[in-house]
């Protein structure tokens, strides 16, 4: 049961001034004297819930700013994410990689980007289905790009590569 449910919530004026010595007619007198031993006090509480959320949400706002807007800057783009519902869908290509490939050589990955776009190039891995990896992210300058991995594990290595538009790529080597 709230406090506006009580009977003392919905005294009147003269009840209070009978039951506790006080309760003025204006408002301020009223919001002092609802709740017996509160005083102020919840008035400034009630106020302080709203401001709370009202936080939350500039901050959440912010997050997601910072998360969509600066795609290409260099430091930022280590915090940037993708939210499915606001990001347009990313084409999948295919990589042409041989079917294997020496433990510890390095692989090569180069190709053009389309109408000498710019930015940069983020090349990911993951060994058999485990967690995705930052394995070289490279400028494209002039619409080309050309990356080199150092292989040091072994296994099925899937490969992403990440346009700076945001298609990607995939393919899959066993290193060995």
């Amino acid at each position: 049961m709230g406090w506006r449910d009580r009977d003392y919530a919905r005294w009147t004026d003269e009840e209070r001034r009978r039951f506790y010595g006080s309760g003025g007619g204006g408002s301020a007198s009223r919001a002092s004297s609802s709740v017996p031993g509160q005083g102020r006090l919840f008035g400034t509480c009630v106020g302080v819930v709203p401001s709370f959320f009202l936080a939350v949400i500039v901050s959440l706002l912010v997050a997601l700013a910072l998360g969509q807007l600066p795609r290409s800057h260099p430091l930022i783009s280590a915090l940037h994410f993708r939210l499915p519902a606001l990001s347009s869908p990313a084409k999948t290509g295919h990589i042409a990689l041989r079917s294997g490939a020496q433990l510890g050589s390095l692989l090569t990955l180069h190709g053009r980007l389309p109408g000498g776009e710019a930015g940069t190039v983020t090349i990911d891995g993951a060994y058999g289905g485990g967690r995705w990896h930052v394995l070289a992210a490279v400028p494209a300058r002039d619409g080309s790009y050309s990356a080199r991995i150092q292989l040091g594990r072994k296994g099925l290595l899937h490969l992403r590569v990440t346009y700076p538009d945001g298609h990607e790529a995939v393919g899959e080597t066993a290193v060995g």
